[in-house]
Parts: structure tokens; C-alpha cells; sequence
């Protein structure tokens, strides 16, 4: 499941674009996510890197940006929600990545390396954390991670014997069903209290800078056709 947190956008390139924003509604939609992203990109980098042991190279594809509006008092105003599911162990510091290490060691808060915690299973069961190969073989992916049992079952084929009858014999395993270690979410590190101040003023920062400029770039190459 995605953590989601908002950002409630007031600035003044938006107000002055307000016209154009019901005849240019997609292009001045993309130039504010645009900008958005860059100001998390700085952010990610510069403001929370200093309290977390991340790695911002790790990050693709981690958390996404999509617009809403909210109604109050009659009033509509533009929200931007920043989600993302919950990150792996190997976005930040563990040791050892090796086959079968259970509850390796992890730092997430940059200084403080902790053993990655059991969890409860839905068989109300606690399960350990162990390293354990993605299946990835290219050079770009994660070979190994962390995973935990779910505490939810369900079978696999071992083999099949054909007898002289013609009958078939299935033989089959109940194993357990496993999914990645979950930690901490970029929209969580985000809005941290120690953070997100700085992190707001980054985003506004590249708003103010970014945005008047790409947007108008968009509604040209929309006008140019």
C-alpha cells in the first residue's frame, strides 16, 4: 500500500498562469509536476541525505506526483500528493547482502544500525527478515534483498510421476509466501518534522523558478502544434 502525503501549492508564478490554466489545463499541469519533482530531486539529495543513509541513486520509480483539487468554503484549491510504497533495505545501508544472513544489519537514520526487526505474520506468527537472491541477473538490478515470511500459504509442485496405469501422481509442498522488507517511504522521510520545512522551502524555491518558465514552454509547443 502507498504512504500518501500532500502538499497544499500557493505560489505566485500559479497566480499569475490562473487564466491559462482552463485553457491550458495539461500543459501547466505537467510544468508544476515538473517542477515538483525538482524540488524533491533537491531535496532527496541535499536535505535528506543528511539524516538518512540513503542512496538518492536508488530511487527511480520510488514515489509518484498527481494533482487534486479540494473544496473548502466554496473555494477550490490545487493539491499535489506526493505517494510511494515503503522502501527496501537495500535503498540504504545493510550488511551483510549475503545468501540466507537472517535479520541483517540496517541503517536507515544515518549513525544508528539496527538488526532489521521480526514481524508479525497473518498466521499471528513473528517472522524473521533473511537475505535472500531477487532472481535478478543484470548489472543494474538488485541481486539480493531482504524478505519475510507473510505468515499465508499456498502450494508448489515438486514433481510429477506418471505410473504404468497412466495415472498421474502430483507431488506438492505447502510453502510459505514471502515479500520484501518494508522500512520507511520517501514521502514519509519527506514530511519528517526535522525535514520538512526545508523540504517545503526546496520545493517552493524550484516552483518559483522553474515553473512560469516551463510552462510557458509547453504552451508554446502546444500553440506551435
Amino acid at each position: 500500500m502507498d504512504d500518501n502525503r500532500s502538499l497544499h501549492i500557493d505560489t505566485k508564478s500559479l497566480e499569475k498562469l490562473t487564466k491559462d490554466l482552463a485553457v491550458f489545463p495539461d500543459e501547466l499541469n505537467k510544468a508544476m509536476i515538473s517542477s515538483i519533482k525538482s524540488g524533491v530531486s533537491l531535496s532527496l539529495k541535499k536535505t535528506i541525505t543528511k539524516y538518512y543513509a540513503l542512496n538518492p541513486q536508488k530511487l527511480a520509480r520510488t514515489y509518484k506526483i498527481r494533482n487534486m483539487t479540494e473544496q473548502t468554503n466554496g473555494e477550490y484549491k490545487l493539491i499535489y500528493e506526493i505517494s510511494g510504497k515503503k522502501l527496501t533495505p537495500t535503498h540504504f545501508n545493510v550488511s551483510p547482502l549475503t545468501q540466507g544472513t537472517a535479520q541483517p544489519l540496517i541503517e536507515i537514520i544515518k549513525g544508528r544500525t539496527v538488526r532489521a526487526s521480526k514481524r508479525m505474520g497473518a498466521d499471528g506468527k513473528m517472522k524473521t527478515p533473511f537475505v535472500m537472491s531477487t532472481g535478478a541477473t543484470s548489472s543494474g538490478k538488485e541481486h539480493f534483498n531482504v524478505f519475510r515470511g507473510t505468515g499465508k500459504y499456498g502450494e508448489k509442485k515438486l514433481r510429477a510421476i506418471k505410473r504404468k496405469d497412466g495415472t498421474i501422481s502430483v507431488f506438492t509442498a505447502r510453502v510459505e509466501k514471502l515479500k520484501p522488507y518494508r522500512t520507511v517511504s520517501v514521502p514519509q522521510m519527506l514530511f519528517h518534522k526535522n525535514v520538512r520545512d526545508e523540504v517545503s522551502e526546496n520545493i517552493l524555491a524550484q516552483l518559483e523558478k522553474n515553473f512560469e518558465k516551463r510552462a510557458n514552454s509547453r504552451i508554446e509547443k502546444r500553440l506551435m502544434g
